[in-house]
């Protein structure tokens, strides 16, 4: 069995993490802008989220901030994603048995997962080659592989990424949301991609104590 897992930590899939433990049913993932709007305008009650250039975009619901986030009302809603890295990776790398989504706080759970499963060949794949990505990518294998994986050192190769740098020195970041990416959640899921034909491609949990 062949298993994608698609790593977005700054700040898609952070962001799809607390969605979920807030209570969100279903994410949808989206190429564009105009294919978001073509699902709200089918169905009013979806809640656009996702950035253009790291920014909100106009007429979306949520932007790609997990701290924003958690000031919202997501429990039962289905929400609909669109990132330049995140998105566009998973819906880049759909030919595995199955697909797996994750950042720095749903890391430890999804390897642990991975080792129950049989699985042949193991693509773990940086939505963007930048070190906070490749720093999740690394520790995911190491602890799929049953190897010791600094948690301490992959944060700090998170926060002192270049793509983390903005969340400092540009004001229209929030740097709360560096806060929210490096920090491990306890769950009892971890984030599949499915592919229902007419709908289109979503993430939904995939419960798992482990």
């Amino acid at each position: 069995m062949q298993v994608n897992v698609i790593v977005d930590v700054l700040r898609a899939f952070t962001v799809a993490h607390f969605a979920f433990i807030q209570g969100a049913k279903r994410i949808y993932l989206v190429a564009s802008q105009e294919e978001a709007f073509k699902l709200k305008e089918s169905n009013p009650e979806y809640l656009l989220a996702g950035e253009s250039g790291g920014l909100a975009i106009e007429g979306f619901d949520l932007d790609n901030s997990p701290a924003a986030l958690l000031l919202h009302d997501v429990a039962g809603r289905v929400l609909v994603q669109k990132t330049s890295n995140g998105t566009k990776a998973t819906l880049e790398n759909l030919d595995a048995h199955r697909l797996f989504v994750t950042g720095f706080s749903n890391s430890y759970q999804l390897a642990h997962y991975l080792r129950t499963l049989p699985i042949k060949k193991l693509n773990i794949i940086p939505s963007r080659l930048k070190d906070d990505d490749f720093a999740v990518q690394e520790h995911i294998q190491a602890l799929y592989e049953g190897k010791e994986s600094s948690q301490l050192q992959t944060i700090r190769r998170i926060v002192t990424s270049d793509v983390a740098s903005k969340f400092f020195t540009d004001e229209r970041f929030n740097p709360q949301d560096v806060v929210y990416a490096t920090s491990e959640i306890a769950c009892d899921f971890v984030m599949e991609v499915k592919n229902d034909g007419p709908e289109g491609v979503y993430i939904e949990k995939c419960f798992f104590k482990g």
